[in-house]
Parts: structure tokens; sequence; C-alpha cells
């Protein structure tokens, strides 16, 4: 037995693997996948341990020990690695072809410029020339490692000649040259196991099953609370769009409706995160390959296992909890796209909330539609509300007879109203309502067209804690005129009419001079100047003789009684309670 452990596909710099290493590591991860695809696993074999056999060059060899010098010519592996198209039979080396020629460059205006297209009209015959420099010398150890990793009919004696690797130079350069535009699954399917392989290293029997269908039927569930648990999913249907509120049960009926490999896209980093921890905590006892894909991936190892966070981007898993914008991918056609969609094809692809993306990912979610379908994906779309237009195009391109739709009758829906937005023009007539919500526990978020108002309106419902504050007032201190505050009206989800306070006698108090009096029964706040003075002159008419408007340190209150001191001030603000208009008063 021979040992070519001196040839590495890395730098030492990243792992110093060896090249013999890696060509059967990427052979068993694509032998893997081309079962799950139904694909043929002899040609899959062969590709993954001929792509990147042309590192073996003397060339890519120095060059994994120092930078070569900016005269020399662009040097790309897979070219050389096409130098062995001769082991394959010619029926199978279209394919061959596919899966080395571009598994990291385009073969065509490639960004960096150095397709095998791209080169070849640039440098002409130099470049294949220098990528065959000192074959005779590396190519019987490229063929020994093949004869190691049992490459069909290859022995230690087999001979690869420069005229061999010329005249397969060529066929692959005719065959590119010729090729259709459209995805590669071949190429998909090389560079997801050479992605993932390059990532576990060492570490590839820690890997989980790949290409494992989850089982979901923990979602059957069915409760009274959730009314599309109660919904049977149509067998019939192969995709889905359910139009229901939050808390209807869509997530349970989206994965119950999946019959494979989940992909469940949510708009936002947060959201995936919830998604990820909630599914884990569903199926994490049976389902083994659960992913959350982030933009960057690590590799941990725990005492007993590695941690997946290695693979989460790489293809294979059961279950993968990401953002439609990591697949955008697919819809632009660029770098990479092919091993996205490789691991996509025939899969449950759900889009959750996809009514809260913007106008141009909702342009981009179109198109991704358009093309998992085209790759025979099973596309379960839900959503709490959703333009009309957006709806229309989805389901033209899904095809109506082809979708379960699903949307909750009225009847149920109103079971969903758990909010009530109420419109007021002045924050004093919410009062009553604020009250009311306080005493029997439940949240309030109140909303205001200026930070200044909120502001205001936060310090006075602060201060409601205590009983009475007084606000001393100088005699002689002038009014502060007080911008207007507008009030902005927003779009109500339920409309609750605020009745303004009903007339109601004044209570019988013995009245109070108005002078030397610091101590005030407060009754508003948080409005404008122009508002208070208007309340204030309407509490006059209605007896309160000495409701005014105050303006001291910028902030305006309605004041509709004054006192010398605190003790007959909360005496009064006691009594002028009981009356229910006036409740809220401090």
């Amino acid at each position: 037995m021979n040992n070519y452990n001196h040839i590495l596909a890395k730098s030492v710099e990243n792992g110093a693997t060896t090249l013999e290493s890696h060509l059967e590591s990427v052979a068993d991860f694509a032998v893997v996948a081309a079962r799950y695809a139904g694909m043929d696993t002899e040609v899959a074999l062969q590709g993954a341990l001929l792509h990147d056999i042309g590192k073996a060059s003397v060339v890519f060899q120095k060059r994994l020990r120092s930078k070569p010098s900016p005269l020399e010519l662009p040097f790309r592996h897979e070219i050389a690695s096409l130098f062995f198209l001769k082991l394959v039979s010619p029926d199978l080396q279209p394919f061959m072809i596919d899966m080395i020629v571009a598994h990291h460059k385009s073969i065509y205006k490639d960004v960096s410029g150095t397709g095998i297209i791209d080169l070849e009209n640039e440098y002409e015959e130099d470049i294949l020339q220098f990528h065959l420099s000192d074959f005779s010398l590396w190519a019987s150890e490229a063929i020994g490692i093949l004869a190691e990793l049992k490459f069909p009919g290859v022995t230690h004696e087999t001979v690869i000649t420069e005229e061999d690797a010329r005249e397969a130079y060529y066929f692959a350069l005719d065959h590119c040259r010729k090729r259709q535009k459209g995805w590669s699954q071949w190429k998909g399917l090389l560079m997801g196991a050479d992605h993932i392989a390059s990532a576990v290293g060492d570490f590839k029997e820690k890997v989980p099953a790949l290409f494992a269908d989850p089982d979901v039927s923990f979602y059957n569930r069915k409760g009274e609370l959730y009314p599309l648990s109660l919904i049977d999913s149509d067998g019939t249907k192969k995709h889905t769009f359910v139009k229901a509120p939050t808390g209807a049960g869509k997530t349970d009926f989206l994965i119950k409706r999946c019959r494979g490999r989940i992909f469940y896209t949510l708009p936002f980093q947060a959201s995936i995160n919830a998604m990820y921890e909630r599914i884990l905590h569903d199926l994490g006892d049976h389902v083994e390959d659960i992913r959350l894909l982030h933009s960057i991936s690590q590799l941990l190892i725990g005492e007993e296992r590695i941690t997946e966070k290695v693979i989460q981007d790489k293809f294979g898993a059961s279950i993968k909890v990401l953002t439609p914008h990591q697949l955008a991918s697919i819809a632009f056609g660029i770098r990479g796209y092919e091993s996205v969609l490789f691991d996509l094809q025939g899969c449950d692809i759900i889009l959750d909330e996809i009514h809260t993306y913007s106008d141009i990912m909702q342009a981009i979610v179109l198109k991704m539609i358009e093309v998992l379908n085209h790759v025979g994906c099973r596309i379960h779309v839900g959503t709490a509300t959703i333009p009309s237009a957006l709806e229309k195009e989805i389901l033209e391109i899904l095809g109506k007879e082809q979708v379960q739709y699903v949307q909750l009758s009225d009847e149920v829906l109103t079971l969903f109203n758990r909010h009530e937005i109420y419109k007021a023009e002045a924050f004093t007539d919410l009062l009553p309502v604020l009250q009311q919500a306080v005493e029997q526990e439940k949240k309030i978020l109140i909303v205001c067209n200026r930070v200044a108002n909120a502001q205001v309106i936060f310090e006075q419902i602060e201060e409601q804690s205590v009983a009475m504050t007084p606000i001393p007032v100088k005699n002689d201190a002038k009014p502060q005129k007080a911008k207007k505050a507008k009030t902005s009206k927003p779009i109500a989800v339920k409309e609750v009419k605020v009745t303004k306070p009903q007339t109601v006698p004044a209570p019988s108090v013995k009245p109070q001079a108005n002078t030397n009096h610091p101590y005030h029964i407060i009754v508003a706040g948080g409005i404008s100047l122009k508002e208070a003075e208007a309340m204030a002159n309407r509490l006059n008419a209605k007896g309160f003789a000495e409701a005014k408007a105050l303006n001291t340190d910028g902030k305006v209150r309605v004041s509709i009684r004054s006192f010398s001191n605190r003790e007959e001030a909360t005496k009064q603000l006691l009594e002028l309670r009981k009356n229910e208009t006036y409740k809220n008063a401090w």
C-alpha cells in the first residue's frame, strides 16, 4: 500500500487535510445525497473522486505552501481534474464535467474571470500548457490515489498520457460552450457534498443521518382553543395557503401538512430563534437533525458529540429553520445556488408571516415560490393578513386546484378580537377607560403622535400612584406659551367610541380663595394649553368656579380646585372621587 499523505487538499493553515482523505469523504456524502435524490450513485461516486484530483498537480501543491508570483498564470485545480476524464465511460463524461468544472467557479463570465471559458478566451493554448506543467510527474500520483480509493477500473498501473489530458480538456471546453443555461443537479450535489465534507473534516462520524424525513405526527394534536387543529389536512392537495390570526394553530397546521424534510422560514432572526426552540422542544426527542440557520458557523466539540453548528448551512437537515433571505440565491441564480436548490428540491417549504415583507422582498419571495414549485417542492404559506394582489399571485403560481386553502369563518374570527383601539381627541377622555383597564389588570398601550406628549402622559400616569402632589404656583408667574399638539388618528382594528364624561353637579364643598393656594386637585394633564383652557371653561360652566388651566415648568394641567393646605386638599380630593366622573383625579 502506497502512502500519499504528502499530497494535500488543504493548506497546513487550513488543517492540512490530505487529498485522499478529502476525496473519500466527499464521495461518501455524494453517494448518500444521490441515493436520497434518486440519482445514479455510481456517477456520484466517480464524480466526487475526480472533482479535486487535479490538486495533485505540482503547481497546486506549491501554491499551498507559498503565494504564487504575480507573473504566473491563474491555476484552477478543476481544470487539472478534467485531465482524467478518460477514466470514465464516454456516456458518463458529460455528468463528470458538470460536477468537476464549476464546483468553485462559473464556467463563463465568472466574477473573478477564472472560469474555464474565461481563461481559454484570454490565454488560449498557454492556459492549457500551464496546467499540464510536469504532468508526467504528478499524474502517476493522482492515479495512485484513485487506485487506493478503488476508483472503478483504475490500478496503480493505469496510465493517463498528456495527450489524453489534452483531449479531455478540449472535450470539456466544447461541452461547456454548447451547454444550455439552467441549473445542474449534478453540480448542486457535488457542491453540497464538498461543502459538508470540508466543514466536518475528521468528525464525519459525528454527523447525524442526512436527508431523513422527520416524524411530525405530534402536530396532529387537536384542541378547541386552536380552530385550525380541528381542520383535517387534505392529502389530495400539494400546497397550502392558510390565512388566520395568531393563536389559531397556524404553525401546527402548516407542519402537519408536510410530508418530507421541512424548511421553515420566518422573516426575522428573533422569529426563527423562537420557532427553532419550539420545534426542538416538540420534536427534539425523536428528530435528530433540527437546525437553525445563522450567518456564522463554528465547530464546537462537546463531551460526547460534535455540535451541529458546523453543518447548520449544509445540506441534508430533517428540519431547518431560517429566513427567506438565506434562500434568496435561488431567485437570482447567484454563486452557490445549485447546492441550495439541490437541498430544497422535493421538500416542504413553509413561508410563514409572509405579509410582513417589504415590497422588494415580496417580489423576491414570489420568484422563490416559482423556482421552488418548478423543482417539485410542496409550498405552505401562512399569514395573518395579506394584500389580495399578493395572494392572487401566489395562488396563480402554485395552481389553485393544487392548494388547500384555509380561512376561518367570521364567527370564529370574532373570538380572536383580543385588542380594542380607542381614539380620542384628548387624553383626559381616556381616563375612565384606563381606570377600568387597570382595575381589570389588563395591559394598556398608549400611543402619542409626539414624543413630548408621551413623556408628559407618562409622568402623569406615574404620579397617579401618589394620592395628591402639590404644585406650587407663584401668583406673579406668567403663563408660558405652549405649542399646539396635533392629534393623529391611527387606523383602528376595533374602534371603540370614547364617551364624554356626563355633566354632573359639582359636589357641595366650601369654596376656597384663589390666592395663595398652592395645593391643587388635578383632573387632566398631558394636553395642550388651549385644550386645558377649554376644559377649565367647561368645568366652570358645570359649577366649578375655581377650575383653571395650569402651565408650570412646561407641564399643562387642569386644576378643578385649589387649597392653601394639604389636609383640606386631601379631604376634598377624596370627596370629589366619590363622583364616578372624577374618580381618577389626583
